[in-house]
């Protein structure tokens, strides 16, 4: 496990149009030792994801404009972010395209409500076992 010291210089982008649970997340995430950027729709992620090195993102699959699939699809077509670990949130037990979300690669799905534990377990682990898209 990482120590919060070995952390430091690793930006999350937390992409959540719900100010508070956005809040909630970024608090959590700073009490683990990131740093986060944090957005309230899918084209304000774009935006931040271009001016941001990131070492992962956090995003809700209904976020509003670009949700959280076209993001990631849009995301991973840039070059630059194509081993970027996602964690993709949703309320539902298993969104419907979810097929399609594990074929972009390095995307991880949680059930938006979890513990919060368990969102930031899979985050810590998805960025220490350096997780990456497959190459299609």
């Amino acid at each position: 496990m990482l120590s919060d010291s070995a952390r430091l210089g690793e930006v999350i982008l937390v992409v959540a149009d719900d100010a508070d649970y956005r809040e909630l997340l970024s608090t959590q995430l700073r009490a683990n030792g990131y740093e986060v950027v944090a957005a309230g729709d899918g084209v304000e992620a774009l935006g931040l994801a271009q001016e941001t090195l990131l070492s992962a993102v956090i995003v809700d699959l209904h976020a509003p404009q670009l949700d959280g699939h076209e993001f990631s699809k849009r995301l991973r077509a840039d070059g630059r972010f194509r081993t970027v670990p996602v964690v993709m949130l949703s309320g539902a037990d298993e969104p419907d395209n979810l097929n399609e979300l594990i074929e972009l690669g390095g995307i991880r799905y949680v059930r938006r409500g979890a513990e919060g534990h368990s969102v930031m377990r899979t985050l810590r682990l998805m960025i220490e076992d350096g997780v990456a898209p497959s190459s299609r």
